[in-house]
């Protein structure tokens, strides 16, 4: 570390990085370029404009499991605020820089790449694919910045005149990258996305000098210029417009003077349900609702209308809650992007089949154009009545993947359904939430948790009902009790009676298996199954059919020459069986006992097999499907729940896709 007076004043300025040639004094602001063991006063460097945040020069963190020390600062105005470019000196002696806008935090450095594989500035549009190194980035924001102040130790000389057009770009993961524009050769840095929890800040700032003066002019509390009343400002430094809650001026607050961006509001004024100042507890940090806008899209000539509460963490940066007819839903920026059915990052024009995100699949919903109608309070872009964007939404209930996309820039972010009352219990609210109305996009099922423990249950019960079926399979005797062949004789009595059998064991079933030697013709036999001892007779019946040929230069066959009959629950005992077969061609079974030309002749050849204690899989089959009624009940209640939730997309049943 090199330790030299400052020209100007006589204080100490410290060298913490051998990099460095440019740093401000800490106390007179005067800029001074390092000449080895000596420094050159410049000149003076404009004020650091107020913008909240918690990071400072000498602040610590970690990335990648690498140690960094914040030294210098640039700060960067861009069209909808100011951002921070932070100069970082890594425990390894490298550089890298920590950019911070909104919330969202990227740590980055500087890439090598060939000068012809960087296109014109003019040749970019958001959505515009490019591939760095093996990975491909798309355009998500375009837009012309201009450094307005720098403080600390820098690697290059900067001036306030810095005019930066920039190119931000994003990918499917958390690599993301910025061109910039800036130089004769643009530059390239290639980084992470990392959530401010991720990067083990040390050394922050006070929270209580957070509370920032913007100037000796500019108070916490301000006027509004049009109407005289008084405003706190709970966002601080980093809200960029003001809709005054009195009389619906827009104020622009990055402005010294408090310039007016508007007098009045077209729409009539607006209460939001949600009091702006509430602070509510979700995802474990508090947040303070500061700003309230209503925007609409309009389809078939009708207005569809919403609102969008912007909530603010000092540490997590921004939120927003949402409400669409009385459903909620929370939502947060995505610092990466989702995959189409290429498995490319998303780019050009969001499409409308589904996208991937988290190994989720996102089915396309609804795409619009969104305008704003109504706006109130703080928010840290520049907003105003009228202004529109393209709306793409994609739903994986609970969750919900939206795009807005306007010419400079494509923002995504993801969201999770909220029950009215979670919102109201969040944020302490009195009363009753509004009334839901219909379905919402990204509502999940009511049903679903029951649909889904119904067919867990449903599986337990063929589990175990497989498993008793298996051990009985394996415990069933299946023993051989009688084979015996008939043949019925055209003018002989056709009923026919077996030789005793003997059915040993506990009470089981009898299988009786027939095997006849139909050609084009059915049987039916009536059997009666009669214990010696009891006399007691089971009755019952079984048809056999078989028919074949050939229709249109294609054989065909219908039926079968073998049929079973399965006699339930038979004790044991001595047993005879007795059997009357019909038989025919035609719908009239024909008679057997009959002295006519054919007779002598044998009409009916078959066999009989019975088997003792045969496993059954009909009563198991039967009672799965008795069981199965319950799941498929809710099943089809769910279906109906999915219904009415497409009815209100761009893709309602019964329509084909685009």
């Amino acid at each position: 570390m090199l330790e030299i007076a400052c020209p100007s004043c006589g204080d100490a300025i410290r060298f913490r990085s051998e990099s460095s040639v440019y740093s401000t004094c800490p106390s007179c602001r005067s800029l001074l370029v390092r000449h080895d063991v000596n420094v050159e006063l410049l000149g003076k460097v404009a004020d650091l404009q107020p913008d909240g945040t918690p990071i400072q020069i000498g602040t610590s963190g970690v990335f990648n499991g690498a140690a960094f020390e914040v030294l210098g600062r640039i700060q960067i105005l861009h069209p909808e605020g100011y951002w921070n470019e932070w100069f970082l000196l890594f425990q390894d002696g490298s550089h890298g820089w920590l950019g911070e806008a909104m919330g969202e935090y990227f740590v980055s450095s500087l890439a090598q790449i060939e000068p012809q594989a960087i296109p014109d500035f003019a040749d970019l549009h958001v959505g515009k694919a490019m591939l760095v190194g093996s990975r491909e980035l798309v355009v998500t924001n375009l837009a012309q910045a201009r450094a307005v102040s720098f403080q600390g130790e820098l690697p290059f000389v900067m001036s306030t005149e810095y005019e930066l057009p920039y190119a931000d770009f994003r990918s499917s993961g958390r690599t993301g990258a910025t061109l910039d524009y800036s130089e004769e050769q643009p530059l390239l840095f290639v980084g992470s996305f990392l959530d401010f929890e991720e990067l083990q800040f040390r050394g922050l700032r006070d929270p209580e000098e957070m509370v920032e003066q913007r100037s000796a002019a500019q108070a916490k509390v301000l006027r509004c210029p049009n109407c005289g009343a008084p405003h706190e400002l709970a966002g601080g430094p980093r809200s960029q417009t003001l809709a005054c809650p009195f009389c619906d001026a827009g104020i622009d607050l990055t402005d010294p003077n408090y310039g007016l961006l508007w007098k009045i509001q077209k729409a009539p004024k607006e209460e939001p349900d949600i009091p702006l100042g509430s602070k509510g507890n979700l995802d474990g940090a508090v947040w303070e609702c500061l700003g309230f806008q209503r925007r609409f899209v309009r389809i078939e000539g009708i207005d569809y209308y919403w609102s969008e509460y912007v909530c603010y963490n000092r540490e997590r940066g921004y939120r927003y809650l949402v409400e669409s007819s009385g459903h909620w839903t929370w939502v947060a920026p995505l610092h990466k992007l989702p995959t189409g059915s290429d498995g490319r990052p998303v780019h050009g024009w969001p499409p409308r089949d589904f996208l991937v995100l988290n190994g989720k699949k996102f089915k396309h919903f609804q795409s619009a154009t969104g305008q704003v109608s109504y706006v109130k309070g703080e928010f840290p872009w520049r907003v105003k009545v009228e202004d529109s964007a393209g709306l793409h939404d994609y739903v994986c209930p609970p969750q919900i993947l939206s795009a807005e996309v306007t010419a400079d820039g494509m923002t995504w972010s993801l969201g999770r359904y909220l029950e009215p009352e979670e919102v109201w219990s969040a944020f302490e609210l009195s009363g009753n939430p509004p009334v839901r109305s219909g379905v919402g996009a990204n509502q999940p099922s009511p049903l679903a948790d029951t649909l889904r423990t119904a067919w867990m249950q449903y599986a337990v019960f063929f589990l175990v009902g497989f498993l008793i079926m298996i051990g009985f399979s394996i415990l069933s005797a299946r023993a051989p009790v009688l084979v015996q062949e008939f043949v019925t004789v055209q003018g002989e009595e056709p009923s026919v009676v077996t030789r005793p059998f003997e059915l040993e064991g506990r009470t089981s079933n009898l299988v009786i298996r027939l095997q006849t030697d139909l050609d084009n013709r059915w049987a039916y036999f009536d059997m009666a199954l009669i214990n010696e001892k009891t006399r007691e007779a089971r009755i019952f019946s079984q048809s056999v059919s078989y028919y074949h040929g050939s229709s249109g230069g294609e054989s065909w066959r219908e039926g079968n020459r073998t049929e079973d009959v399965t006699v339930p629950s038979v004790p044991s005992g001595t047993y005879i069986l007795r059997i009357e077969p019909q038989t025919g061609t035609g719908n009239t079974p024909e008679n057997l006992s009959a002295k006519d030309s054919n007779a002598g002749q044998p009409v009916l050849q078959y066999k009989i097999f019975l088997t003792r204690d045969v496993p059954s899989w009909g009563y198991m089959w039967f009672l799965m499907l008795v069981l199965a009624i319950y799941p498929i009940f809710i099943l089809i209640r769910c279906g109906s729940f999915e219904q009415k939730r497409w009815m209100e997309s761009d893709h309602p049943p019964g329509e084909s896709s685009d």
